[in-house]
């Protein structure tokens, strides 16, 4: 990604774990030369509990991120990785994996 390029309401991934977590970039501010964002992240009570989870094992610190590098954040085309997501689920179920049309 680009720094010149804004994010503003784009769809980011990032990955936590063995988790992807998914949302919308709520803002965004240069630091030096980096440029960060805020993201409102759906569905995303397993980051929360392993937070709350440190915290408690770090004497009441908090190590919750609410701003992430553009470098750790991939944007997400949402009906392409729906569309994989569900080739898979069916291919799963049918044993096999091939490549589904207009996937690349």
């Amino acid at each position: 990604m680009e720094d010149n390029v804004s994010l503003l309401g784009k769809v980011v991934c990032n990955i936590y774990g063995n988790d992807v977590r998914y949302g919308l970039v709520e803002s965004e501010e240069m630091k030096g030369k980096w440029k960060y964002c805020k993201v409102k992240w759906a569905d995303d009570q397993l980051y929360v509990d392993s937070m709350e989870h440190l915290k408690k094992l770090r004497n009441g610190k908090d190590y919750t991120r609410h701003m992430y590098r553009v470098d750790e954040l991939k944007l997400v085309n949402i009906d392409r990785q729906i569309k994989k997501l569900r080739m898979l689920k069916s291919e799963k179920v049918n044993g096999k994996l091939e490549k589904a049309d207009g996937v690349d």
